[in-house]
């Protein structure tokens, strides 16, 4: 599911001049300098995003702090752009330690920097799994003698849904090559018998 970001930019363009400076000196007392230069977000958070409310008009709006010091330092943010961290720090609102990136932009940089675990399941150990490797080439069997779907799931007591998959390779993506190899192995193995 592609994230949708909404911009803070037509917001913020909306801000007098005196009130974006009010807002500045206000966001500069609810962060501290640590030795590593990242400007630690000290107020609300969320998910370790520093969370900076302001009002304009008498309507408040939430900004995540990183992207308020991006867009006040470093200048606009495109619709649908992230603003990322050099620093892996949520809570960093240094404008030098912040770029701007896509989504795809980071999660590459999540798992360069090995912040992300993939688990990968194949086969029988997806958590999901209802039928075993065996039965996946047997529908391949099945479906290669001429049954029907319906028959086949019958016949191996699954559901279409699944047997369709299977033939479809939508799921157990192999399992038709290996019960050709396997085909073809039996068929040598038969006329050297």
């Amino acid at each position: 599911m592609k994230r949708t970001i909404k911009s803070e930019t037509p917001y913020l363009e909306t801000l007098g001049s005196l009130y974006l400076l009010e807002l500045t000196q206000r966001f500069h007392k609810k962060i501290v300098i640590s030795e590593t230069g990242c400007w630690e977000w000290q107020k609300a958070k969320h998910e370790g995003y520093g969370v900076f409310a302001t009002c304009n008009n008498g309507k408040a709006r939430n900004i995540l702090a990183h992207r308020f010091a991006f867009w006040v330092y470093s200048g606009k943010i495109p619709d649908d752009s992230m603003v990322l961290h050099k620093c892996d720090n949520r809570s960093c609102c240094n404008p030098k330690h912040l770029f701007l990136g896509t989504h795809s932009d980071n999660m590459r940089d999540a798992m360069s920097k090995g912040r992300m675990v993939i688990l990968r399941f194949i086969g029988e150990t997806h958590p999901q799994a209802t039928i075993t490797f065996e039965i996946a080439c047997q529908i391949h069997f099945l479906n290669s003698r001429g049954l029907r779907r319906g028959e086949i799931a019958r016949e191996l007591s699954t559901s279409g849904d699944i047997v369709g998959q299977v033939v479809k390779e939508r799921t157990w993506k192999g399992s038709k090559q290996s019960f050709h190899t396997l085909q073809t192995e039996n068929q040598i193995h038969s006329k050297c018998s």
